[in-house]
């Protein structure tokens, strides 16, 4: 089967922009929908997180700007939906906190939200996060974070023993700071931690990558750091993203922004390299009339209806690319340009999988869509007031 005929041709729906300011897009999650505290279904809302620190919520259908989120005082690394409470969103920042957002509160302070639960490193001064994310039974937060001294920290709360139950079940948008974390490793890595993420059904199971090059993967049942690292490869690069694929999640990639691109296994035995691409930048090739120039790599996306993963790349005039990405081969499906006219920072696919969102440098947000459409120029969206 040709790699073209793996996805559906995606087609430039609607193109927005972030701010009417000199603001751009750094991060995209698709938060989808859930439940009230009366049982009526809430809105699915795309969280967007950009250069001015806020976040703001948009409607993903018409990409319509209707809530802001000003908490962080820095670069927000890390946003993300929390699959164990569809409800719940999570941030992470250079500025030291983590912070849970409740969606339910959203009719409660049509202006802007205050976070739920909040999290700090246990240190005197300033350490950033790079990273945050929730295991499968909402019951542990983990975060990484930058080099402090000699040593890169990952920090776990769990959030049974602090007050975040009791904040997330109210009717009340009140920060309450959680305690000391549960547990810290802090011998793993030799450099800034830039990805945690949990296995999406082994609630115990905690994957890390980081500056170093190294994955780590942990059991978060045994207490002494050493005995919790079950398993380390080597990818040789910076990792600056990584996931879980496969029917049973089975599978780990891990992307360095501009140079190499690596699939693992896991299993009883540990972990193992399945290939590395050393370069991605060679992925450049023509499609029909059009020349695919990639020139760095965005993230992966697993689609479990067809069970396959793909792989988004970019070039720095705004041109997307999206593979498929086999056990042993990559290739190119579709090359998705006229929405931005600079890099693509981040990509965002619907629980459906017949869109995808992009936002870039350039302070566009732009929709994609399985479904053909004629975009007239380039719309502003009517930015929130402060």
């Amino acid at each position: 089967m040709a790699a073209t005929a793996l996805l559906a041709p995606l087609h430039l729906q609607k193109s927005v922009c972030y701010a009417l300011n000199d603001s751009y897009v750094f991060d995209l999650a698709w938060v989808p929908s859930a439940l009230d505290h009366n049982a009526n279904a809430l809105p699915q809302r795309l969280a967007v997180s950009a250069s001015d620190h806020q976040i703001q919520l948009f409607d993903p259908v018409s990409l319509t700007a209707v809530q802001r989120i000003g908490f962080h005082t820095d670069t927000i690394h890390h946003i993300g939906p929390i699959t164990a409470q569809p409800h719940l969103f999570l941030s992470a920042s250079a500025d030291g906190s983590a912070a849970l957002w409740d969606l339910r509160l959203a009719g409660l302070a049509p202006k802007s939200l205050t976070p739920v639960q909040t999290f700090r490193a246990p240190n005197q001064n300033k350490t950033e996060l790079y990273c945050a994310d929730i295991n499968s039974a909402g019951m542990v937060l983990a975060v990484g974070t930058q080099m402090a001294g000699s040593e890169a920290y990952i920090h776990l709360w769990d959030l049974r023993q602090s007050p975040a139950g009791a904040a997330i079940n109210s009717n009340h948008g009140f920060a309450n700071s959680a305690s000391s974390p549960l547990m810290t490793y802090a011998e793993s890595h030799s450099d800034d931690i830039t990805q945690v993420r949990f296995h999406p059904t082994h609630e115990h199971t905690l994957l890390s990558g980081s500056e170093d090059g190294l994955l780590c993967l942990f059991d978060l049942t045994q207490a002494d750091e050493e005995d919790a690292l079950i398993a380390a490869g080597n990818t040789c690069s910076t990792v600056n993203r990584l996931g879980w694929f496969g029917p049973q999640a089975e599978y780990v990639y891990a992307l360095s922004p501009l140079q190499s691109f690596s699939l693992w296994s896991i299993d009883n035995d540990g972990m193992d390299a399945i290939h590395q691409w050393t370069n991605i930048r060679n992925l450049s090739q023509p499609l029909g009339q059009t020349q695919a120039v990639v020139e760095f790599g965005i993230n992966c996306h697993y689609n479990p209806i067809t069970q396959r993963l793909f792989l988004a790349t970019g070039s720095n005039s705004g041109q997307l690319q999206i593979f498929h990405v086999g056990i042993n081969s990559i290739d190119l499906c579709q090359v998705l340009q006229g929405g931005h006219r600079e890099l693509v920072r981040s990509v965002a696919w619907s629980p459906s999988q017949q869109a995808l969102i992009s936002g870039g440098e350039d302070a566009r947000l732009c929709l994609w869509q399985d479904t053909p459409a004629l975009v007239a120029g380039l719309s502003p969206t009517q930015p929130l007031s402060p």
